[in-house]
């Protein structure tokens, strides 16, 4: 945001692991030529503050100023094993920190100066956090074995600095679609399907997940990418591939209160499992990337 582009570290194609930068201007993608390039072999977590852009990593933590990599050795790091899981995290706004997950502990702090060791959790790996404004919840799919997958998830209220286990409902996501804040209503909103396999949206007031009626448009789709937009105030919807296994293109809007199929004069092809941030200096989405057609792909 200092600079007005969005940043890209890493990810993976065909040959593994990359650890190559690009930023976004507006218009086009630019390959940076840092002097210092994080190694990705210790898993990676890129965060922005809504200032800086920081690359997490395992004991380390990289700030982006702009054309180089700096490393931050005074701040204090999570130890993580990247072989087993990099990590999740996410931006509290309202607490200016960051909420860090890691294998067997969580962490909140600030990039600049460090963070502390918060408890720990039965937390599985593959988890979507949803964030109220007030507190996170975390869902996280399990697989005990290949006939039934059931979703645990955990509150971490701010009070107690500890995850809570909350009670399966029969409508809670059982499997977790996609989740973002949406920042004109202050809910989380999540969108997947409950343990009978339905689709459903949820919101998530820091409290309690509601069931939002009639907001399932969307349908049966697994690894779809979801944004809120703040300009327009509504969620949006694209992607995943369906019950067929085939990749789809279709978009949809959430007004809030139900999704709507959008009608885009262009659209990007069918993919699964792309990368889509909302953009609030050119005030647009971007997508980036995905897997469709039985190949990685790298358009935007």
């Amino acid at each position: 945001p200092a600079s007005g582009n969005v940043v890209l570290y890493g990810g993976f194609d065909d040959n593994g692991p990359r650890d190559d930068t690009w930023t976004w201007n507006g218009t086009s993608w630019k390959k940076e030529a840092p002097t210092k390039i994080p190694d990705s072999k210790h898993g990676s977590l890129l965060v922005s503050d809504g200032l800086d852009c920081f690359l997490l990593q395992n004991k380390l933590i990289w700030r982006w100023e702009g054309q180089d990599w700096v490393n931050l050795p005074d701040v204090p790091m999570p130890d993580w094993d990247p072989n087993k899981w990099g990590a999740e995290g996410a931006w509290d706004p309202v607490d200016k920190s960051f909420l860090v997950i890691s294998p067997g502990a969580t962490y909140r702090g600030k990039a600049t100066s460090g963070f502390n060791k918060w408890g720990t959790a039965d937390l599985v790996f593959g988890g979507v956090l949803a964030y109220s404004g007030k507190s996170f919840v975390r869902m996280s799919l399990e697989a005990p074995d290949d006939l039934w997958r059931a979703e645990r998830t955990f509150l971490l209220p701010d009070e107690t600095k500890e995850w809570v286990r909350l009670d399966d409902l029969d409508l809670f996501p059982h499997e977790t679609l996609a989740s973002t804040y949406d920042t004109t209503q202050k809910v989380g909103l999540v969108v997947g399907r409950d343990k009978f396999g339905e689709p459903h949206t949820w919101t998530w007031d820091g409290v309690t997940m509601r069931v939002k009626p009639g907001a399932a448009a969307f349908g049966r789709r697994r690894q779809a990418a979801l944004a809120f937009d703040t300009q327009r105030q509504q969620g949006v919807l694209f992607g995943g591939y369906l019950e067929d296994g085939l990749e789809t293109s279709t978009t949809f809007v959430f007004d809030g209160s139900e999704w709507i199929a959008a009608a885009p004069i262009h659209s990007p092809p069918p993919r699964s499992s792309p990368a889509m941030v909302y953009d609030p200096v050119r005030r647009n989405t971007i997508l980036f990337g995905g897997f469709g057609g039985g190949a990685f792909l790298g358009d935007t």
